[in-house]
């Protein structure tokens, strides 16, 4: 299991937070954690029985606990403290207590968890570092749990990210992708209904270590390291779609008998053939193309491209449209989108206040600004495994970043971690506003190339 070189200093502050997981949460409770309270006796297991809520939602009983008119648990005592691990132990907690704020992905048959920007506490351990952040390889606790003689309960090696010694890295050259290193087995993937082409998840490790290592690469500063940054990644995905659109070429040759179906698909200038999914990936064979997987934001030819640059403001508005399309959690992020939405009306103060934010940069803020792009970019890469899209990933670490240097700028009084924690909250807690987001980029006229290497580079530039 992989996780951030910090996973293990984090310890809940439970009462001392101030922003209480126990507060504005929907508290889920899984099937053996029902049970367990079900079986609770005397009065606190009376207590427990009567706060259960069941609702039906596609044919399945769901068990939660409604928050209190103030939004709290209805076990979170005076004390800011958990009634029902006072009582029963923490043990007894349902799992999205347990687990949150971790998080858990797999990349291939790897295990990766990282903990959310949304615990305020998490905030403290990643922006207190002054070395660079580095991932290393754990124990699974739950392999260890099953059996302490599982030969895979403990991974070995201990990798760093950082390490350039360490990084051999996908570097990209002359040569055209290999097919064999870059798609998954299609023998592993044979259930999938929707025939969905795999990245082969070694191939996004590779690309996804010399992302991090550009970012972490302290000889330039930051806004320098995130144009290097979006520029390979704009180059490793112009040679995965040229690798899948001559592996579509080699089906569409070698299946006649099917040509007709696969004919429309093999024209990659018709807009009509594509199919984009909730998250932003395009997936069935008539979507293996080129521009299936990413014309819609940036394969338009260069001399479609030679429209004037987006100003800074123009920009700032355009991720304001784009914060748009999310579902509002709570009041506090509709307080930072009207906030926003404020200064547009003003444009030129917009960007007087960048350019001064900007120069009082401080050597602090441009590490916390490499720990954030190193965050999200671990977090979301791996998820190009499954639509290909390489170049979409780097677009939204780099949205996010943006969107949160926003908030520094306008929000100077709260501190990094509170405004790291406002956006993870309001975003990565739900999955349909991180999936309307991507969707969204794709037609983003900043994160485009080379827009997105001139609006970052202006934010440095003195007029």
């Amino acid at each position: 299991m992989r996780v951030p070189d910090f996973y293990k200093d984090f310890v809940c502050t439970a009462d001392r937070c101030r922003h209480s997981c126990c507060i504005g949460w929907e508290l889920d409770i899984d099937d053996k954690t029902y049970e367990t309270y079900c079986r609770q006796p005397g009065p606190f297991g009376d207590r427990l029985r009567e706060a259960f809520l069941d609702i039906e939602e596609d044919g399945e009983t769901l068990h939660t606990f409604p928050l209190r008119e103030d939004k709290t648990c209805p076990f979170l005592n005076e004390r800011g403290l958990c009634d029902i691990i006072l009582e029963m132990g923490e043990a007894n907690i349902s799992v999205v207590c347990t687990e949150y704020p971790r998080y858990t992905r797999f990349l291939g048959d790897r295990i990766e968890r990282t903990l959310s920007l949304s615990c305020e506490e998490v905030g403290r351990l990643l922006f207190g570092k002054t070395d660079k952040l580095t991932f290393v390889e754990v124990p699974d606790p739950a392999e260890l749990a099953e059996t302490e003689a599982d030969e895979e309960a403990a991974l070995p090696g201990n990798s760093a990210f950082a390490d350039e010694d360490a990084l051999s890295g996908v570097s990209v050259s002359d040569d055209e992708v290999a097919l064999g290193e870059l798609v998954a087995d299609s023998d592993e993937n044979e259930a999938e209904e929707d025939e969905a082409i795999f990245l082969d998840p070694d191939f996004i490790d590779g690309v996804r270590d010399e992302a991090l290592a550009i970012l972490q690469d302290r000889q330039y500063p930051i806004h320098e390291r995130i144009v290097q940054y979006m520029t390979y990644c704009r180059q490793v995905q112009d040679e995965v779609n040229e690798a899948l659109d001559a592996m579509m070429a080699e089906e569409l040759e070698d299946e006649n008998d099917e040509a007709d179906i696969y004919g429309e698909a093999a024209d990659v200038c018709d807009e009509e053939s594509r199919k984009t999914t909730s998250d932003g990936g395009v997936y069935g064979d008539a979507d293996l193309s080129d521009a299936a997987l990413c014309d819609a934001r940036d394969d338009a030819p260069a001399d479609e491209m030679q429209t004037a640059p987006l100003t800074l403001a123009e920009a700032f508005e355009e991720r304001l449209g784009i914060l748009d399309v999310m579902v509002v959690l709570d009041e506090e992020w509709q307080g930072v989108m009207d906030h926003f939405r404020k200064t547009m009306a003003e444009p030129d103060c917009y960007e007087a206040a960048l350019r001064s934010f900007v120069a009082g940069m401080t050597s602090e803020r441009e590490i916390a600004y490499e720990h954030l792009m190193v965050y999200f970019t671990f977090r979301y890469f791996s998820r190009a495994v499954e639509d290909a899209d390489i170049y979409g990933k780097a677009a939204f670490s780099t949205f996010c970043w943006l969107v949160i240097r926003d908030m520094d700028l306008l929000f100077p009084e709260v501190g990094q971690i509170e405004t790291a924690r406002m956006f993870s909250r309001e975003v990565e807690h739900a999955e349909d506003n991180v999936a309307a987001l991507m969707e969204e980029l794709i037609f983003s006229e900043s994160l485009k190339m080379p827009a997105v290497t001139a609006i970052i580079d202006s934010h440095f530039v003195e007029n």
